[in-house]
């Protein structure tokens, strides 16, 4: 009995389309690691998260273009470039949500400063 599934598609990419996909992969993970080294006041899990889909999309690009043997079949998913688009708008929205509360909180805290002075002028 046979249970391994056969793969839905082998066939040999152009090498135009084969260029294009590893060049996506290394811009897109070039991106999410800048992106998880700038400081715009993401969350931690969320530059972790940054770094290690932007690592794993270099590394899997350096492990078709160099380690891989003529020849050698691999996956091409360009679902993958979904995965980029959608860590880098959560960044970005995390960003901008950190900057509201932390304009809330000193907004907050002059308020505050502003009533003491007041009860202290009084």
């Amino acid at each position: 009995m046979h249970l391994a599934q056969p793969s839905l598609a082998a066939f040999e990419l152009p090498v135009g389309v084969e260029l294009a996909y590893l060049g996506l992969l290394v811009l897109s993970g070039l991106m999410l690691l800048i992106v998880a080294a700038l400081p715009i006041g993401t969350p931690p899990w969320s530059r972790i998260l940054n770094v290690v889909v932007g690592a794993g999309m270099l590394g899997y690009a350096y492990y078709i273009m160099f380690l891989l043997e003529p020849g050698e079949t691999y996956r091409v998913i360009f679902y993958v470039f979904v995965l980029p688009i959608v860590l880098v708008a959560q960044t970005f929205k995390a960003a901008k949500a950190n900057r509201e509360a932390k304009r809330a909180a000193a907004a907050q805290r002059a308020a505050a400063d502003r009533a003491a002075a007041d009860r202290a002028a009084a």
